[in-house]
This record gives structure tokens, sequence and C-alpha cells, in this order.
């Protein structure tokens, strides 16, 4: 697939959501939101959220790409 999953790519594999965010606003990508992209990759299997950093603020939340996204080689 194309699109919001190849920033995956670009990102480390564990991120948080302002670097996620950061990436979009270099690579210029107003369309879609965050959460959507964020929220997508999470039901598609791509990623986790860190369980403690669910009490974080938002922006410091923290994501890990899962084995599985990393075993595929997208």
């Amino acid at each position: 697939r194309k699109g919001p999953q190849n920033l995956l790519n670009l990102l480390p594999d564990t991120f948080t959501r302002e670097e996620a965010q950061q990436l979009r606003e270099r690579l210029n990508i107003h369309t879609g939101s965050l959460t959507n992209m964020l929220n997508n990759w999470k039901q598609r299997g791509y990623i986790v959220q860190i369980a403690e950093a669910q009490t974080t603020t938002p922006a410091h939340r923290k994501y890990e790409k899962t084995e599985q996204y990393k075993e595929r080689g997208v």
C-alpha cells in the first residue's frame, strides 16, 4: 500500500506521537489527521502503544513497531 503506511518506514522502531507529527509536517502532509493515521496503523497491526506511556501527555505517548510489521519488510 502507498500513502501513510510509508511514513512508518521513516520513523524509528520506537517513536512518540510528537515525532510522527513532526515527520508529517516536514513532508508537508496535511490530509487526514495524525490520530486517524496512528489508529489505522494500530488496527492493521503495524504498531502498538507502549503501556507505560499511556499516562503521559498525548504528544509524548510512545508507540512501537510490531515484530509482525518489521518482518514484512514493508
